[in-house]
């Protein structure tokens, strides 16, 4: 389970006609098996892992859609079995595409592409990751909430490298495949809108553990 708290602000300032944004999030999660040499340890607590910082994210509008295309990475702050031990570099592109003029119903993809380095605990280069996640849903609350399905695909790109990685987790062609309701509502305080709730639950319908990275 994960719990994502984050800062995202979206700047009026335009970059190749795109408004400009950033945001900052603080990974904290339980139940994640992190590996390192021939030792792995499932987390049973919610401790602190490493943050994911977007410095660039950019967003364009058309009448029928939102683009987004960003730059990402994770920075190795978990300590212990709390992190991943490894800087991951992260490019994104995704559209929200909305079929009906009043923005009511919305289908929308985002693809994450993760380069992933050596981890600073072991001789573990981890292979690169390709994530696809999604879905479609409907707007209430002028647009402020939305309830519908979403999914998510990741894959294994390339193998794992590094002589400390268990020969029984090296997978090269790893695969996670889930679908499931998801619930975003706004936070109101004193008539403005501070913030966003989002819950979504995904049930796994075909999954090859990805080795390393998690």
């Amino acid at each position: 389970m994960f719990v994502l708290p984050a800062v995202t602000v979206v700047t009026s300032f335009k970059i190749l006609g795109a408004n400009y944004g950033a945001s900052y999030t603080q990974w904290i999660s339980n139940g994640v098996v992190n590996v390192a040499a021939t030792n792995f340890r499932r987390s049973t607590s919610y401790p602190f892992r490493d943050i994911y910082v977007q410095p660039v994210i950019l967003g364009w509008h058309i009448p029928h859609a939102d683009i987004t295309a960003g730059y990402s990475f994770f920075a190795p702050t978990g300590a212990g079995s709390a992190g991943l031990h490894m800087w991951v570099n992260e490019i994104n592109f995704g559209t929200t595409i909305y079929p009906d003029t009043k923005k009511k119903w919305n289908v929308g993809t985002m693809l994450y592409y993760d380069f992933n380095g050596t981890k600073n605990n072991a001789d573990i280069k981890v292979g690169d990751i390709l994530t696809l996640q999604g879905g479609l849903g409907r707007s209430f609350l002028k647009g402020a909430a939305n309830v519908g399905a979403a999914y998510a695909a990741q894959w294994k790109i390339t193998p794992d490298s590094g002589s400390d990685i268990p020969s029984f987790l090296q997978i090269t062609n790893g695969r996670v495949f889930g679908v499931g309701p998801e619930v975003d509502m706004p936070v109101f305080a004193k008539g403005l809108n501070v913030g966003l709730v989002s819950f979504r639950y995904l049930w796994s319908v075909q999954k090859r553990i990805l080795a390393a990275r998690f």
